[in-house]
């Protein structure tokens, strides 16, 4: 059936239904631009079986990929939910050859990593068979493949971040529990992407949506020898090097999921029961507590500020928070601040009862290409706490 479109009027009910309001919202996002095909199946077949039994009536499902290929906007038609998810394949890599990882790539470019440029230079050698006396010529094509292969990573992560900022606006904009679930086995960030992150999560909380995230690798081990695709190494010593950094990528690909889950009340799992990990994602958490505080002579420098909550009597209960936040690089003047203070007001989801004013609002189509919104304010007078002055 069609949606109808929010706020204008449709046919009524046929007798004995009754009409359920959707309360809970659920965004599925894939994350086929990291994602191999075999860990992308295997999350596929679970979210498949996670809805085989049906959508409630009170829930809507949307999909989305975090290349933007493919998406669902929010509905209760499984077979269209069904179909968008077959659809969905993992991004085909861009192929450099001698290869190099995007964890290695930024340690040379932004930390001057030395060692990684020597790596890089000897696997080239190796990969593309070059005699001894060209290791000028190696150095050249490795550097060039470690720019490339770094500004790629760069550019990809931050596409990333648009396109969940962008889910987590539709999200916040519905009415009820909002949540969504990231499969993906993560993606390395370079420190210079790392306030991306803080202002996503900070994006998330304002807007009361939880991530929840769902490690599509599963319980995954990390290959110790060392290898290339595509080449034969002949020296040992690179070999080491090329494992030692094979297992920091792995590792540090991985660290997002948590950050987003623990930044935004949400749950990150990773095992190999994946459709258990989508029951208990698709549920909100039972508790979800918001702190805050104003940190004093915060000095506009943009640096890193570290956030440790802990419980006085925690009781066997453990505590799952943001690690920390990041300082303005600048000092805000007053008419940004206030241009800031207007948005988050509009776009909170809170609740102010200080004032007993209730708006509603309607919307109406007057033509294809016109349209007509309605808002009602009522102040409940007889609510207010006045007191006599100025006789």
């Amino acid at each position: 059936p069609a949606a109808a479109e929010p706020g204008v009027p449709t046919e009524p009910a046929a007798e004995g239904s009754k009409l359920v309001l959707p309360t809970r919202f659920v965004a599925f996002v894939f994350d086929d631009a990291h994602l191999t095909l075999e860990d992308l199946m295997n999350a596929r077949v679970a979210a498949l079986k996670y809805v085989e039994h049906g959508i409630p009536p009170q829930d809507r499902i949307a999909l989305l990929t975090l290349s933007g290929r493919l998406s669902l906007k929010f509905t209760d038609d499984l077979a269209k939910f069904r179909e968008t998810l077959m659809k969905v394949t993992p991004v085909p890599p861009r192929v450099h050859f001698p290869p190099a990882s995007f964890f290695a790539a930024d340690q040379w470019m932004n930390r001057d990593d030395q060692q990684v440029l020597a790596m890089q230079t000897a696997v080239t050698m190796d990969c593309l068979q070059l005699p001894p006396h060209s290791e000028g010529e190696a150095r050249a094509i490795a550097e060039s493949t470690l720019r490339e292969v770094a500004n790629e990573g760069r550019s990809d992560a931050l596409y990333a971040f648009r396109v969940l900022n962008n889910m987590v606006r539709l999200l916040g904009g519905m009415s009820g529990d909002r949540i969504m679930i990231l499969a993906s086995p993560g993606m390395y960030l370079p420190d210079e992407l790392q306030r991306e992150l803080s202002e996503s999560i900070d994006r998330a909380t304002r807007s009361g949506v939880i991530i929840n995230t769902l490690d599509a690798r599963g319980v995954y081990t990390v290959d110790s020898g060392g290898e290339v695709p595509g080449c034969h190494l002949t020296n040992p010593w690179i070999q080491q090097q090329v494992a030692n950094y094979n297992h920091a990528a792995i590792t540090s690909q991985g660290l997002i999921l948590g950050d987003l889950a623990y930044g935004t009340g949400g749950a990150a799992v990773s095992n190999n029961d994946m459709l258990s990990g989508f029951n208990r994602l698709a549920n909100p958490p039972e508790y979800v507590y918001y702190l805050g505080f104003y940190p004093k002579d915060l000095k506009p420098d943009g640096r890193y500020h570290e956030i440790k909550v802990t419980l006085a009597n925690s009781q066997g209960l453990s505590v799952q928070a943001r690690k920390g936040s990041w300082a303005p690089s600048h000092t805000e003047d007053a008419a940004a601040a206030a241009k800031r203070e207007i948005s988050e007001a509009v776009f909170s989801h809170g609740e102010l009862r200080d004032l007993p004013l209730d708006i509603d609002t309607q919307f109406y189509k007057t033509a294809p290409q016109g349209a007509k919104l309605k808002v009602t304010a009522h102040l409940d007078i007889g609510q207010l706490h006045l007191r006599k002055q100025d006789d």
